[in-house]
């Protein structure tokens, strides 16, 4: 992707500055695990997006967490947010998954950026092509309708649009906020304690607001660009010709690498 020279190289500086520090329990298990503390903030902005997404648009999260956790020969897993797959909806599936691409835009360098994401696009694309239109949810049927590359675009886009004006909203951003500093103390929330967080969450500074809108359009148009880029057609094509049994959002990692 050109550089983009209104998009600070390391994300919104803003996100890393000014979380809290992480738990001294979640710094040891970094550090057992090898790894650099300063993943730990973008990590709980990243899965917090996660989780107020899915609260804001009403599906059933379980529990977040930023807990790091070894994988067998693909190194850590950094954190996780978990949904009932069995009720949630095509655009809630689309939505919350694509809250990923928004939190990676915020806090992921430049040179990490397609990675940092990759995993919720795969997810979103995998709700567009298998999910859409089933009135019982994602789990619904075994195959979703036949759509065309041009339409897994139109859905991408306007979910990608819906993920930015939900989360650019002054209140709900400083709710993924309240939610991503609750992580770095206790590592882990269910779904009862984020939607309590959300429910107590103060109003967003005003200082915070005026950067957070000047930097949106940024967000908006980069994830635009990146969601058609040609890096991700592969995956398009191979989730199109993919059935249930061969891939389902089960057979990716549901957090990030």
């Amino acid at each position: 992707m050109p550089k983009d020279e209104t998009r600070p190289v390391d994300g919104w500086p803003w996100v890393a500055d000014n979380l809290d520090s992480p738990s001294e329990r979640l710094q040891t298990l970094y550090r057992n695990a090898g790894l650099s503390l300063h993943h730990a903030p973008s990590t709980a902005f990243h899965e917090s997006c996660h989780a107020a997404c899915h609260v804001i648009v009403e599906s059933e999260l379980r529990c977040v967490n930023i807990e790091p956790k070894e994988l067998t020969e693909r190194g850590y897993i950094l954190g996780s947010t978990v949904a009932d797959l069995e009720t949630i909806t095509d655009r809630q599936g689309l939505v919350t998954s694509l809250a990923g691409v928004f939190a990676s835009i915020l806090t992921e360098p430049d040179a990490n950026l397609v990675d940092g994401m990759q995993n919720d696009i795969r997810h979103a694309v995998f709700y567009a092509v298998h999910g859409w239109g089933k009135p019982d949810g994602i789990m619904g049927g075994a195959l979703g309708l036949e759509l065309q590359q041009g339409q897994i675009w139109n859905l991408l886009e306007d979910h990608w649009n819906e993920a930015c004006d939900l989360l650019g909203e002054s209140a709900n951003f400083q709710k993924v906020c309240v939610v991503a500093n609750a992580l770095l103390k206790h590592d882990r929330l269910n779904g009862q304690e984020v939607r309590n967080l959300m429910g107590a969450a103060p109003a967003l500074p005003a200082s915070i607001e005026l950067s957070l809108q000047a930097t949106l359009p940024v967000v908006r148009a980069t994830g635009a660009a990146l969601l058609g880029a040609k890096q991700f057609e592969d995956n398009h094509r191979e989730l199109l010709k993919s059935n249930w049994t061969r891939l389902s959002p089960s057979s990716f990692p549901s957090g990030r690498l």
